[in-house]
């Protein structure tokens, strides 16, 4: 037995002197005894010692009691006996023994004795040095007291001897002592429930008592009744401002836990948990903190385990949680739990709140920021603050993404702007401010920022500014948006404007061309028509002006043809028809049709050559739009080389095939190079009054090359001639 747990057993214990008190294990031997074991049974040298409480008890009734007691049978054992002490006088004792856990607690009593000192020696051992201890016989004269209630009461021991217990005790009277406390010293009571009374002493201040009323084979042989009395005024003023604290607690709205860490089970609740998890006070203490919080485990990752450890007498912890309701529902919780160690073990006030209705504000309010994040990421707009007082810069998540810095890449203060944006601006954004002070009006601004990667991008800042007491610029709120997409836009149709209108002067050249174009011919036809009437025309002459009418009769029909396949290009009204196609023929026939126009233009000086695939290549197109796109090329080659070559290049590559019609003519200046596929263009406005024309050749023979699945190019120099390329998918 450990030293520790024999000190607590002799101060819970063996608290008089007067008693033969020992401690035994299961079989009896002697583990420990007090001072009057040792003086009356052992003598002043301690000669004498019982080694085992059954050599003192050797009779066969005590021994049934014994083994009735070791089996848990019976939780006490009273017996009586005579025993020799060390001077070899008889000694009649009365025994009590208590088992507690594995140890047996053993107190005996010396019978016999009638004066105060041997009412002492009778005295049952008392559980606590702080009660107040008192014999009472039938007639309820107070026979014993100890000094314990003497002093509590004001008397002395002579003094209490010549009174009745129900002189002291203000709520029991004469006739109810005798009426029901006669039960007391005529019957084998046990399990007698405590007494609430009051007792009065001497100087008649009154005391709240409990009283537990002992009353054993051996007290009622004596005619008495042993009463433990203990002062319970500070409890029951305790026990009353505690109950005024539950009712208070009643009304706060949060619900309150209070229990051990031990077992987990809740030892208090107010009406405010019951309320928010739906069971009863009673149904809490059949549950523990498992059954209705849904994440705790022992090592609980929300509270600091250091607690646990800790020497502190308190600690406090805040923290979320999931909280089960009776009915199943699971509730977000805001937990404070106060750690209180009391008596070596640790207790937990917890104030909980139901946090359900701020999840869903903040679950609202989150879900409007990322509404807003999203909106800002998607109008590409930032918030910001500046303040010129104390140097500082603080941007919204959409500004970093607009310059294309990461937070950990850049120090936000006032000279970051010399960073981001360029110099020429740095004047502008001061002026705009000092304007919007002026004026006392929104500050807006447009200037170029600088991302990250050195790319230059439009801005559109707007907000206001926060003055001081002098009137001087102290901080400014705004948002900036990025605008540069606003600004292609806007440089587009700007653009579109500029191409709209010199459409419209492109289209009223046209007009003038188209009807210089069809009235020299409808002239020359005409013309001709009315000569070939005259009577007098030789068949030379006939012959001569038929040829006239039928040239400007199919340069008329070429214009219209024109004319008609750059309207139905435009409104996508253009059919294609493939079908299979022999190249070396279709390039053969263009040759020779050529050839003979050569002739007749008289250009004489030019040489035509063809360069294609000597086999029969046949391909899946569309046989008029691919002649038609080399009429109109090699025609632009021939009206505008006057002597050198024209030549015309087709080979196959994979899916694709390649066309190259090249020129000595004049070529095409840089200028109109980009726009020479575009309607109504010509090299220049000389080369179409030399030339003439519609300026729709090259612009039909694009659609038709984009119809067809491929790319048309051109490279030229004035005076070089030309390199037209193209490429169509068979």
């Amino acid at each position: 037995m450990s030293e520790l747990f024999e000190n607590k057993i002799f101060d819970f214990f063996f608290n008089e002197n007067e008693k033969l008190c020992c401690i035994t294990n299961d079989v009896g031997k002697l583990l420990r005894v007090n001072n009057e074991w040792k003086n009356v049974l052992s003598g002043p040298d301690h000669s004498i010692f019982y080694s085992n409480i059954l050599s003192l008890n050797n009779q066969y009734q005590f021994k049934q009691k014994w083994n009735a007691l070791i089996s848990g049978e019976t939780e006490a054992v009273y017996h009586t006996n005579q025993i020799t002490s060390f001077n070899n006088k008889k000694l009649t004792i009365s025994w009590h023994l208590l088992k507690q856990d594995a140890y047996i607690l053993v107190s005996g009593l010396i019978k016999g004795i009638s004066d105060k000192e041997n009412y002492q020696k009778l005295n049952v051992p008392s559980y606590n040095n702080t009660l107040g201890v008192v014999w009472v016989n039938k007639t309820g004269y107070i026979k014993y007291a100890n000094n314990v209630l003497c002093e509590t009461l004001g008397y002395s021991f002579e003094t209490l001897s010549q009174i009745k217990i129900f002189d002291i005790d203000i709520e029991l009277t004469e006739q109810e002592f005798k009426n029901e406390w006669k039960k007391y010293f005529t019957d084998s009571l046990s399990n007698i429930e405590p007494i609430n009374t009051e007792f009065k002493g001497k100087d008649g201040a009154s005391f709240l008592a409990e009283l537990n009323i002992v009353s054993t084979e051996d007290t009622r042989d004596n005619g008495l009744i042993i009463i433990y009395v203990k002062n319970v005024t500070k409890e029951k003023e305790v026990e009353s401002y505690i109950n005024r604290l539950y009712k208070a607690l009643d009304y706060v709205s949060d619900a309150i836990y209070w229990g051990s860490m031990k077992d987990t089970h809740f030892q208090y609740v107010n009406k405010g948990a019951c309320d928010m998890l739906g069971y009863t006070r009673k149904e809490f203490e059949d549950i523990t903190i498992y059954d209705i919080d849904v994440d705790f485990v022992e090592s609980d990752p929300r509270i600091d385990l250091s607690i646990f450890f800790s020497t502190k007498e308190y600690q406090s912890f805040t923290f979320e949680a999931r909280h089960r309701k009776k009915n199943g529902e699971i509730i977000p919780v805001e937990v404070n739990a106060l750690y209180v160690w009391i008596n070596k073990e640790q207790y937990v006030l917890s104030f909980v709140r139901d946090i359900s209705e701020r999840k869903k504000h903040e679950m609202a309010m989150l879900k409007s920021q990322k509404v807003l994040r999203e909106s800002q990421r998607v109008a590409k707009i930032g918030n910001f603050e500046m303040s010129f007082k104390d140097n500082s810069l603080v941007w919204s998540d959409e500004v970093y993404a607009l310059f294309g810095y990461e937070k950990d890449e850049i120090i936000l203060n006032l000279d970051v702007l010399k960073k981001i944006m360029p110099p020429e601006d740095h004047l502008n954004v001061l002026e705009a401010l000092k304007k919007s002070v002026d004026n006392n009006c929104f500050y807006e601004h447009e200037h170029k920022g600088i991302k990250k990667n050195g790319e230059l991008f439009y801005l559109y800042v707007s907000g206001y500014v926060e003055l001081d007491h002098n009137n001087e610029i102290e901080r400014v709120f705004g948002v900036l948006q990025d605008i540069t997409e606003q600004k292609k836009q806007q440089n587009q149709l700007i653009e579109a404007k500029e191409k709209a209108e010199q459409s419209d002067q492109l289209k009223s050249a046209f007009l003038a061309n188209v009807s210089h174009e069809i009235r020299t011919p409808m002239n020359a036809i005409i013309g001709f028509s009315t000569f070939l009437k005259d009577e007098d025309n030789t068949r030379e002459d006939i012959v001569k002006f038929a040829d006239i009418i039928s040239n400007s009769g199919e340069h008329l029909l070429s214009l219209i043809n024109d004319i008609i396949d750059i309207s139905k290009i435009e409104t996508g009204q253009v059919d294609i028809i493939k079908t299979h196609v022999n190249v070396k023929r279709l390039l053969l026939e263009v040759k020779e049709f050529f050839s003979s126009f050569l002739l007749t233009k008289n250009k004489t000086e030019v040489e035509l050559i063809f360069d294609f695939p000597d086999h029969n290549l046949v391909v899946y197109t569309d046989e008029m739009r691919l002649k038609q796109i080399l009429i109109n090329l090699i025609s632009n080659a021939v009206k505008f080389t006057d002597k050198g070559f024209i030549k015309v290049l087709c080979k196959p590559k994979g899916t694709y095939l390649y066309f190259d019609v090249i020129d000595s003519g004049i070529g095409i200046s840089k200028e109109k190079i980009t726009v020479i596929f575009e309607r109504f263009q010509q090299g220049s406005a000389t080369t179409e009054k030399v030339y003439g024309g519609t300026g729709l050749g090259l612009a039909i023979a694009r659609a038709c090359v984009n119809l067809l699945g491929g790319e048309i190019n051109v490279e030229s120099e004035a005076g070089e001639g030309s390199h037209f390329h193209f490429t169509i998918k068979v």
